[in-house]
């Protein structure tokens, strides 16, 4: 997951939303990279490709498991840079004839 301006201003829309989004820093921080490095991969893999098509896929079953390792030995060591975020908040669209 690219640590993009999509996902670092989300617009959240209610009350529920924003409950749900209180941990999505911590998500953002063991998930997310910044976008260089998926760049950089890719570039990488295709200089050695010699196929037409080719996927590629970042996200790995053990990015997880990574992500996590990465963000304890960070916490321990007090290294790594934390992705800057800022939640907009909205209110719930309420209709003027319910109350």
């Amino acid at each position: 997951m690219m640590t993009t301006d999509m996902l670092t201003s989300p617009r959240v829309v209610g009350e529920k939303a924003q409950a749900q989004l209180k941990n999505f820093g911590f998500v953002l921080r063991f998930l997310g990279q910044p976008a260089e490095i998926p760049a950089r991969q890719l570039v990488k893999m295709m200089a050695s490709q010699h196929r037409e098509f080719v996927e590629y896929r970042v996200f790995k079953p053990w990015s997880p498991l990574f992500g996590l390792l990465r963000v304890a030995w960070e916490n321990l060591t007090h290294t790594g840079l934390r992705p800057e975020f800022e939640l907009k908040f909205e209110e719930a669209y309420r209709p003027e004839h319910v109350k």
